[in-house]
């Protein structure tokens, strides 16, 4: 399990995320994504939660195995205002995991 607290920077959530799945990643972007394509890339990985934060609800997102990927995605926006997408590992490439959001991150870790 892994909470993600305002305090904490997009480096070392990253970092421990990959660590606990080991197929999977969390990209942040500097606005949650739109219909018409990806948001833009946030700017840099050693700033904090809270000094990118859009949002400012009281609250925590806790992740665990059976989070599944649209929730968690949906939770960094509605308590964070940051756009997150959870990718999965393919050979050598990442893909977007669009098609498979109802899927827990521990399905698609092994996917």
């Amino acid at each position: 399990m892994m909470t993600i607290t305002e305090e904490q920077n997009i480096f070392t959530i990253r970092e421990n995320f990959n660590q606990v799945f080991s197929n999977l990643k969390l990209e942040f972007y500097a606005k949650p994504c739109q219909s018409d394509g990806p948001a833009e890339r946030g700017s840099g990985n050693q700033i904090s939660i809270n000094e990118c934060r859009t949002i400012y609800h009281d609250g925590d997102i806790t992740i665990t195995p059976q989070t599944i990927a649209s929730n968690l995605e949906q939770d960094f926006r509605r308590i964070f205002g940051l756009g997150v997408v959870v990718f999965k590992r393919n050979g050598n490439f990442w893909l977007d995991t669009y098609d498979f959001k109802n899927l827990t991150l521990e399905e698609l870790n092994r996917l």
